[in-house]
């Protein structure tokens, strides 16, 4: 009964059968492929390697019935020693079985296109020094107008060419609302409302 698809399964393998030949499972390495995930519980409670050969799974737990932690305990330690020790025996009469990794994925999952998905080089944003937005496919020239093309013949006889630049405005901020003093015109005490409050926080209304 197939519970994957194959491509998943063979992904799946090679992560594993990589975890022990160079990962945090190489205590658990019997001589033959070998597949498995080492585990370790916050505080070292807990220690657990699981992993298969030759069509035989084995699991191995490691700590204490009262949870209480056990120093130095990892799942790549003691429980994937426990697991290569039991594993010699139970698989030294079955025949050494390759993982299948190299599965090659159906023609209907993949995509139509090979740039699916990366976007057109022309759609795009950006901000000029003076923080105007300059929209797909225009320049920062006047009316939006794309730079001339420089002649080839500039460029092939060795003479640097200059162009006038065209003027930049600069732009400047709008005044800042002065702040209220809190007294009237004769300097009496300004009453307290909201076009008091207003002009304190600067705000329009």
């Amino acid at each position: 009964r197939v519970l994957v698809a194959p491509t998943v399964a063979a992904q799946m393998t090679d992560l594993l059968q990589t975890a022990v030949n160079t990962g945090t499972g190489r205590a658990a390495q019997i001589g033959r492929p070998v597949a498995g995930k080492t585990g370790t519980t916050s505080s070292n409670k807990d220690g657990y390697f699981v992993g298969f050969s030759s069509g035989v799974t084995t699991g191995v737990w490691m700590g204490r019935d009262d949870n209480r932690r056990v120093g130095g305990l990892q799942g790549g330690r003691a429980p994937a020693q426990a697991f290569a020790a039991f594993m010699r025996y139970a698989v030294k009469d079955r025949p050494i079985e390759e993982f299948e990794t190299e599965v090659q994925v159906p023609e209907w999952q993949l995509d139509e296109e090979d740039d699916f998905f990366f976007g057109d080089p022309d759609d795009y944003y950006y901000i000029d020094e003076q923080g105007n937005l300059i929209e797909p496919g225009r320049s920062e020239g006047p009316g939006g107008a794309l730079p001339e093309p420089r002649d080839q013949s500039e460029q092939d006889s060795g003479v640097e060419v200059t162009r006038p630049q065209q003027p930049r405005v600069q732009r400047v901020p709008p005044p800042r609302p002065q702040p209220s003093t809190g007294r009237g015109e004769d300097g009496a005490p300004q009453a307290i409302d909201d076009d008091f409050l207003d002009g304190v926080i600067g705000r329009d209304r």
